[in-house]
């Protein structure tokens, strides 16, 4: 991995860290895209 350009070596907790600050929660449109993703397509 040392021999490539722009790679990360992180913990678990750098990742949760480094998500929370680049996509942080927005009250409502989490579960609303959660439900979305679960739903059946409608018959056509």
């Amino acid at each position: 991995m040392q021999g490539h350009d722009k790679v990360w070596i992180c913990r678990r907790v750098d990742i949760a860290r480094h998500w929370a600050q680049v996509h942080p929660f927005q009250a409502g449109n989490a579960a609303a895209e959660a439900r979305a993703a679960c739903r059946e397509p409608a018959p056509a």
